[in-house]
């Protein structure tokens, strides 16, 4: 099945100029005019994270961000901010720049 972007580009290539939204709402009416159900998916089996932390301050995670264009009068030119996350819980434990 093609999805509402492809088959705006299919129609493009045929010269019909038709919005890419227009597109999936004329096919999602089709789909509902005949009865067509989406193929079933397959179960997802999620895969294993090497760095999975089980309880809080386990593990850690540095965050570091390159800013070039900001609204800081005091700061001239750019600058780095350095986030320290903890990984269990996502919580952010110290922000610098």
């Amino acid at each position: 099945m093609l999805g509402e972007f492809r088959m705006y580009a299919a129609l493009k290539q045929l010269g019909i100029s038709v919005a890419p939204r227009t597109c999936g709402r004329i096919m999602a009416e089709n789909r509902q005019l005949y009865g067509i159900k989406p193929p079933p998916k397959e179960p997802h089996q999620p895969k294993f994270h090497p760095f999975k932390a089980a309880a809080r301050h386990e593990r850690w995670c540095v965050d570091i961000r390159y800013i070039e264009k900001h609204r800081i009068p005091e700061i001239k030119g750019s600058f780095y901010v350095i986030t320290i996350m903890d990984a269990f819980s996502r919580a952010i434990l110290s922000s610098d720049i």
